[in-house]
C-alpha cells in the first residue's frame, strides 16, 4: 500500500447517482479512504444532449483531488466508461513523476470507447435487454414492474428495470435502487470522444456475469474492442454488484487502489 492512498473518484452510469454507492462508498470511508461521488449535470440538460457539462465535472472532481496532492482511482460504471476516462485527459500521472494524477481506472460493466468512436457502437447489435424508452426528448426507465419477454427487434425484448439491472437483490432493495433512478438526455454511450484514459493508464475491469443489461460476453467483447488487456475480475452479479454484493466491489476496489 503506498504511503498516501489514492481519492477514490465515482463516476455513476446513465439514470443513477452517487446514493446508489451509498453502502460501498461506506465501506471504503471506513477502511480510510477518501471516496468523492460525483453527481452528474446531464440529467437536466436539454436536447441537443451536451455533455461537454458531463466531462467538465467529472475532471473539476478529479482536479479538486490532484489538488490537495491525491493520486486518483477512479471508477466508472456501465455508460461513464465513455465520459469517464475522457475526462482526465492531460491528468494521467506520469512514470517515475511525484505529480499527482489518476493512476488507474476500475470499470464495472463499462461501456469503452476509443478516440472517435461512438460508446455503444462496443456493444453488439441486438444482446441486450430493453430497459427503458425514449419519451419527452428524455430517456426514463419502463415502469418498476414492466411485464418482461416482448420482442422488440432481433435478440433484444423489452423487460422490466429489475430483471436488467437489479436481478440479484431482494424488492426492497431493487425498489430503493429504481426510486433513485432519475431520467437521462441523449445517451453517454452513444457519445463520441476525443481521448481515453485507459490507453495512458492501467484498467481494472468488473465483469458482472448476471448482468442482462450488457450481457458478460458483450462485456468480454467491449474488452476485445478496446484492445487493452486490463486486469480482468469477475462477480456473479446483476448490473449493480455495488447494491447486490458491496463488500465484493469494495474489496476489488481497494485491491486496484493498492495497485495504484
Amino acid at each position: 500500500m503506498p504511503a498516501t492512498r489514492p481519492s477514490i473518484v465515482v463516476v455513476p452510469g446513465a439514470h443513477h447517482i452517487p446514493e446508489h454507492f451509498h453502502a460501498v462508498t461506506t465501506l471504503l470511508e471506513s477502511d480510510g479512504y477518501r471516496v468523492v461521488g460525483i453527481t452528474l449535470p446531464s440529467p437536466e440538460n436539454s436536447l441537443p444532449p451536451n455533455y461537454q457539462g458531463d466531462l467538465t465535472t467529472i475532471r473539476e472532481a478529479i482536479l479538486g483531488e490532484l489538488h490537495r496532492g491525491l493520486d486518483v482511482l477512479l471508477v466508472v460504471h456501465s455508460a461513464s466508461g465513455v465520459t469517464g476516462p475522457a475526462a482526465m485527459q492531460g491528468l494521467a500521472k506520469r512514470p517515475g513523476s511525484s505529480e499527482p494524477g489518476v493512476v488507474r481506472i476500475l470499470g464495472i460493466s463499462a461501456i469503452l470507447a476509443r478516440p472517435g468512436q461512438i460508446g455503444f457502437a462496443a456493444v453488439a447489435d441486438g444482446q441486450c435487454c430493453q430497459w427503458r424508452i425514449q419519451k419527452d426528448n428524455r430517456y426514463v426507465m419502463y415502469p418498476y414492474d414492466q411485464p418482461g419477454g416482448i420482442p422488440e427487434g432481433p435478440g433484444a425484448v423489452i423487460c422490466s428495470p429489475v430483471h436488467a439491472l437489479y436481478n440479484d437483490m431482494t424488492a426492497e432493495q431493487s425498489r430503493w435502487a429504481y426510486d433513485l433512478c432519475v431520467p437521462v438526455y441523449g445517451d453517454m454511450g452513444s457519445v463520441v470522444v476525443d481521448y481515453a484514459g485507459w490507453q495512458d493508464v492501467p484498467m481494472t475491469y468488473v465483469i458482472c456475469e448476471e448482468d442482462k443489461a450488457i450481457f458478460p460476453q458483450v462485456q468480454q467483447e467491449i474488452i476485445r474492442n478496446a484492445g487493452i488487456k486490463p486486469t480482468v475480475r469477475r462477480l456473479a452479479a446483476s448490473h449493480s454488484p455495488f447494491i447486490s454484493v458491496s463488500h465484493e466491489v469494495a474489496a476489488l476496489i481497494e485491491e486496484a487502489a493498492e495497485q495504484a
